[in-house]
């Protein structure tokens, strides 16, 4: 029997997870920054900077820092109105506010800023509905609405725009219920992490395009919850805190959406849900948020990844040499592999039997984060029947399998 057909049928892969449960550090950079607390309000890295913008209750402000303890205050009175549960994202070296409500009526109005100071009102009523409690994001050079709430039914539709102001559905229905939601972007896929739809959520699903969506699973190690945070760091995907009948202060992550790490069973600010999770300066923060006393302003950061001190000798681990997601897959599997520096990388998929299928990677330098595609096809271009598949990495330092399932 061949080695891989003993690795496949034993379910032996090679694969330890970068984060650990306790093994991630965090610090409070000021438990009370100078702009008041809030809570439901978006904030984004851009410029070298860090960003706070408006938020519940009755906030248009923006306040700006480079360092998380230090702020300084942009502008009280954004010409954009005092909103809470809105949007933000950067897109075409810009930051912009999406929808939102004023506490009475939801919106749909779009701004964006190069400078947090000016801001232009690029859409004074987009295509889509007026919303809150939904999301935003850049992905594949356009910027991204979805889901959310519009004072009268949950949605679950998908707008995309390329410039801010015409804007095209994507789809006015897609597969997920329609709900308040997370969403971030990773290796050419957008991800939708659970949210509340009626009943809080903790179902994870992928799309390259907005239209076709993966159920890459429907229940994530992570309790079902709303209100949460999320971000895109280290390679992977991390659920930070939310409410599940009590508001939360866990952190979770994946490399590919489908296994969960718990890395803080209860991070050490306190329990919180509208909060903010952002990427900065090589770290992850968590600022503000609702839930606890006093809470609201306070700042939070890891250490970076890499830095090895007293509390972490053998330094954090920032990646994982083999993934797939989603996983199982129907259409398309990205497949996700690094290694060490210098090193040639063999990428292939072999069936129950160990016969080679598809060759994706043939001798390929392995920085960190590399990525190819399977279609589901093998090297002479049929389709492969469902089933089982062993994803396969081989460099000079050696060999990784994982277990890859097709569907159809």
């Amino acid at each position: 029997m061949c080695r891989l057909h003993v690795l496949l049928t034993a379910a032996v892969v090679s694969f330890v997870p970068a984060f650990t449960e306790g093994q991630l550090g965090w610090t409070c950079v000021t438990d009370s920054a100078p702009w008041p607390a809030r809570y439901s309000y978006s904030a984004v890295a851009f410029d070298n900077k860090m960003w706070v913008l408006g938020g519940r209750d009755g906030l248009h402000d923006v306040w700006c820092s480079t360092d998380g303890d230090s702020w300084v205050m942009v502008t009280s009175s954004a010409p954009w109105s005092p909103r809470g549960a809105h949007a933000g994202a950067v897109f075409d070296n810009r930051m912009w506010v999406l929808g939102g409500d004023d506490g009475v009526n939801p919106m749909n109005d779009v701004w964006a800023s190069s400078d947090g100071q000016s801001w232009n009102l690029v859409g004074g009523s987009a295509g889509w509905a007026a919303r809150m409690c939904h999301s935003a994001l850049a992905f594949a050079n356009k910027l991204w609405i979805m889901g959310g709430y519009d004072g009268n039914n949950l949605r679950n539709d998908v707008w995309y725009s390329t410039d801010g102001d015409s804007w095209v559905c994507a789809t006015d229905s897609a597969p997920w219920t329609p709900r308040n939601t997370n969403v971030v972007a990773l290796a050419d896929r957008m991800w939708v992490l659970g949210g509340w739809d009626g009943s809080y959520r903790n179902d994870v699903w992928s799309s390259p395009d907005g239209v076709n969506w993966d159920l890459v699973t429907d229940s994530a190690g992570w309790k079902p919850r709303g209100s949460h945070a999320s971000a895109v760091w280290a390679g992977g995907i991390w659920v930070l805190g939310g409410y599940a009948d009590n508001p939360l202060n866990d952190v979770w992550h994946s490399y590919y959406g489908n296994d969960w790490d718990i890395v803080n069973d209860s991070a050490p600010w306190q329990p919180r849900m509208a909060h903010a999770s952002l990427v900065f300066d090589d770290r992850l923060w968590v600022l503000g948020g609702t839930g606890f006393f006093p809470g609201g302003s306070d700042v939070w950061c890891t250490d970076r990844l890499g830095v090895e001190d007293s509390s972490n000798p053998a330094g954090l681990v920032a990646d994982v040499p083999l993934a797939a997601f989603p996983n199982p897959f129907s259409a398309a599997a990205t497949v996700r592999f690094s290694g060490r520096a210098g090193t040639r990388a063999f990428v292939s998929i072999h069936n129950t039997a160990g016969v080679e299928v598809r060759r994706l990677i043939l001798g390929a330098s392995t920085p960190i984060g590399r990525y190819s595609c399977w279609d589901g096809k093998d090297d002479a271009g049929r389709s492969a029947p469902a089933g089982v598949y062993l994803l396969r990495l081989q460099t000079g330092d050696g060999e990784l399998c994982r277990k890859l399932v097709k569907l159809r």
